[in-house]
């Protein structure tokens, strides 16, 4: 799990969660330039509907996501974005 830290769609996933959608270009050639995955595929996991609910089950119980029913609703939100 610890390298998803490094995927584009990751961090576009945290820009969407915390309402910063229009960094998004800036930090996918940012993050191009670096050399850095920019992909779930390219980090060896497959965007399936399966593997995206398992990641959001795993944010949800992190302590980086709050507790709100407000909160779970833009995660999911946000997940959908990776798809």
């Amino acid at each position: 799990m610890r390298c998803m830290e490094k995927s584009w769609q990751w961090h576009c996933l945290q820009l969407y969660y915390n309402k910063l959608s229009e960094d998004k270009e800036a930090l996918r050639l940012f993050m191009k330039g670096m050399d850095m995955p920019l992909t779930l595929q390219e980090l060896g996991i497959e965007p399936t509907q399966k593997n995206l609910d398992i990641l959001e089950a795993y944010l949800i119980d992190s302590p980086y996501v709050e507790q709100s029913e407000e909160s779970f609703k833009l995660l999911h939100e946000a997940m959908k974005q990776m798809c």
